[in-house]
């Protein structure tokens, strides 16, 4: 698929908050017009997977690591997670921690970790392999995928000790909103932005 540049504008000049992007990143002449239209950060997968991983190294270099995220979307096999691509659909042979170590040495800024196995169910994180990557680099890792109550948030940070937790179905649905999931941690101890 192509990316949708015209709607990330739009999006992009109605957020007052960091604006990260990703989905059919191929190039470095994407990353550019991504910024140039109003991205702070570029969220990289299937192209760096399948096709050409120093595309990591290239968008480090031109733009910062600060601005280079990898998406990994991983699945268990037996007793090690492999990544896949294409939301979950395409398996890679590579191995989950041995990449995040790789793109954490190419340049990479940031880690964002989904659970292929939990993602959409909405029964918690899977805190073993949140634990494991953000344990096995010193980049920030945001782990994705599982929250299904406020209760799985905390436990997810509590465990992994991850530098964020994104939140989808739970906000999506109206379930619960930015305020009651702070105002949650907060209550039990754990430190939130305002």
């Amino acid at each position: 698929r192509d990316i949708i540049f015209e709607e990330i504008e739009k999006t992009a000049n109605e957020l007052f908050i960091p604006f990260s992007v990703g989905g059919a990143i191929r190039s470095i002449d994407d990353i550019s017009k991504l910024f140039h239209i109003g991205a702070d950060k570029v969220a990289i997968n299937t192209y760096a997977v399948q096709k050409d991983p120093t595309l990591i190294n290239k968008a480090a270099e031109i733009f910062g690591n600060q601005a280079i995220v990898i998406n990994i979307e991983a699945k268990r096999i037996d007793n090690h997670w492999e990544c896949y691509t294409d939301c979950g659909r395409v398996q890679s042979g590579k191995d989950v921690l041995e990449w995040a170590i790789e793109v954490e040495r190419r340049g990479a800024g940031e880690i964002l970790i989904q659970s292929v196995d939990k993602d959409g169910r909405n029964r918690g994180f899977d805190l073993e392999l949140s634990k494991k990557i953000v344990d096995s680099v010193d980049i920030p890792v945001v782990v994705a995928s599982g929250a299904g109550s406020l209760k799985d948030i905390k436990e997810v940070i509590e465990y992994a000790k991850p530098s964020g937790v994104a939140i989808a179905s739970l906000l999506h649905y109206g379930k619960v909103t930015i305020g009651d999931i702070k105002k949650y941690l907060k209550a039990n101890n754990i430190k939130v932005s305002k």
